[in-house]
């Protein structure tokens, strides 16, 4: 692997003078998501082709240049087994490896199967960003939170299936980029299986909630207004923490002299929760961004769904109960 010594903003720096990426925007906070349900003539920002490796990497880690799908297999394994022993690593359950051809992550598909990852792939830039699915807490803080809003949903409409939990599948957007999620939620009017989710739940372990905004961002700018809510959990095993936002399209403040409308991924909440409480509740998820115009199930009205400070509580009991 290669290496060197970057801490804070000067690594960030100096990783993308070497892969020659940008920065993306300075994220603002917004208090509420305007309805956006229609799936109208979007223009996705300038910023679309942006990647911040160095929210991705560990201090001292760069990008890895792939030369065989075994390799990439001991390098994924290795990373794995230091972030479950060691709880106090500095190491992020991020890889970047470059030069990947097509060709190669054809193999690499078919071979990574026992391996727990999650894939980025970037086509014009034959890179791939992988990310670690470490230990139990990826799947079972993502589950909780998708499994509870799908509740509310049957709840108020009586249609368990009216929002589908259809896992991980890979979405490719028309900018050359495919990603996984960690949990895509689609309506039911949705049934072309190149059809994008309406809503994603992207988890992070550590110190990881920046690599997370940059997912954030690819959701919203590549699905072309198709997903319309991303639900960002950072879980915190030393502080016992976890952080939930809420991200979305920025509707515009002013009308536009533009045929279409600009793509602007903001954060619209954050909710912290650890042992002394909550803060930042209730976490709302309309109903208008998860459901299409004209597909909102009967029963559910606008302002659904909310998440109140009892119930975030106990999600976050349930978890960290269930990972003793």
């Amino acid at each position: 692997m290669m290496s060197g010594t970057f801490t804070g903003t000067n690594r960030r720096s100096a990783v993308r003078r070497r892969s020659g990426l940008g920065r993306q925007p300075d994220m603002e906070g917004l208090e509420e998501i305007g309805h956006s349900s229609e799936v109208a003539n979007v223009i996705p920002s300038s910023t679309q082709g942006d990647i911040d490796l160095g929210d991705y990497l560990s201090a001292g880690d760069l990008p890895i240049d792939f030369t065989s799908v075994q390799r990439l297999k001991n390098i994924c394994s290795e990373r794995y087994e230091r972030l479950v022993d060691e709880t106090t690593t500095m190491a992020t359950e991020y890889l970047v490896f470059r030069k990947v051809t097509k060709d190669d992550l054809v193999k690499i598909d078919r071979s990574h199967r026992d391996l727990h990852i999650r894939i980025f792939y970037d086509f014009s830039m034959e890179l791939l960003i992988v990310k670690l699915m470490v230990g139990k807490a990826h799947e079972w803080v993502s589950t909780l939170f998708a499994e509870h809003l799908r509740e509310k949903v049957r709840g108020r409409c009586g249609d368990f299936y009216a929002l589908c939990d259809m896992g991980a599948f890979r979405c490719m957007s028309a900018m050359g980029r495919a990603k996984e999620p960690d949990v895509a939620l689609v309506p039911m009017n949705r049934q072309n299986e190149a059809d994008w989710p309406s809503c994603v739940i992207e988890v992070g372990v550590s110190e990881s909630l920046a690599a997370l905004k940059n997912d954030a961002h690819f959701w919203i700018l590549h699905s072309g207004g198709l997903t319309r809510v991303v639900i960002l959990i950072a879980v915190n095993p030393q502080t016992k923490t976890l952080t939930i936002e809420r991200w979305g399209d920025q509707p515009p403040a002013y009308p536009s002299h533009v045929t279409g409308r600009v793509i602007r991924p903001r954060m619209a909440q954050s909710v912290t929760i650890d042992i002394n409480g909550v803060i930042g509740a209730p976490l709302d998820v309309p109903s208008g961004l998860i459901f299409d115009n004209g597909h909102v199930p009967t029963g559910v009205l606008a302002s659904d769904f909310s998440f109140d400070a009892t119930e975030l509580s106990a999600l976050y009991t349930r978890f960290w109960g269930m990972l003793r």
